[in-house]
């Protein structure tokens, strides 16, 4: 059904405009961690100690550079689009 009411298309084209949400992006980060630390992805890096990055064995600079990467995003997804963007109070009666 389409409507001819101006506000009903000022919402259509504000809801086509809005970013992805806090709820999307944490959703998007469990996603990306579920891969990161899948076992076959795992076992790519497991080489044992033959394989060292700065004398510390691959398998265990991938985990903590995954985690650091995982906790990089859910700061990035639950963080404000706009820092200075100020909330502003519901409009209504305060009755004065």
């Amino acid at each position: 059904m389409i409507s001819d009411h101006p506000a009903d298309t000022h919402d259509s084209q504000l809801a086509s405009r809005e970013p992805p949400r806090a709820g999307e992006r944490l959703i998007a980060v469990f996603g990306v961690g579920v891969v990161l630390f899948c076992p076959m992805i795992l076992r790519l890096f497991d080489r044992g100690m033959s394989a060292t990055v700065f004398g510390v064995p691959l398998l265990y600079f991938y985990i903590f550079g995954a985690w650091a990467l995982v906790i990089a995003l859910l700061a990035w997804a639950v963080a404000r689009d706009d820092p200075r963007a100020v909330p502003t109070p519901p409009s209504g009666d305060s009755g004065s």
